[in-house]
């Protein structure tokens, strides 16, 4: 199991256009995929960026979600992967191959949250990785 935080993206409009592409990139649809968003508000603009996206490059992985569960809360069950952009999950118990999470200069909430799960999962002793995008 490990992490990766991804941050300095100036909007949550471009953090999600990013975990989007983090998504779809090696789209398998055998794999089970967590996306834990703020608020409807985000999970509204995940889903019309994600129809964009489609539109934009005519790849049509980007119309494929079964395989996708979007929450606003922390992930209950099993996941191969778990994208995180949201002030709710300062701490996760879900077993997961791969945690994401994605931190924007303009919500210092979940700046906030993203450092408390941080925190925990340095304590857990899961493998941290940090990229500045």
């Amino acid at each position: 199991m490990s992490a990766t935080f991804f941050s300095g993206f100036e909007t949550k409009s471009s953090a999600l256009d990013f975990l989007l592409e983090q998504i779809y990139e090696g789209l398998q649809t055998k794999r089970s995929i967590c996306v834990v968003l703020k608020d409807e508000g985000l999970v509204s603009e995940y889903k019309f960026l994600q129809k964009k996206k489609y539109f934009d490059t005519k790849q049509i992985e980007y119309l494929y979600s079964r395989n996708i569960a979007l929450q606003e809360s922390e992930p209950n069950g099993n996941y191969d992967e778990v994208h995180i952009l949201s002030d709710r999950i300062t701490d996760i118990d879900v077993a997961s191959d791969n945690i994401f999470v994605y931190t924007t200069k303009s919500d210092a909430a979940i700046n906030e949250a993203s450092r408390k799960l941080y925190a925990s999962l340095k304590e857990k002793q899961i493998k941290l990785k940090h990229t500045a995008v």
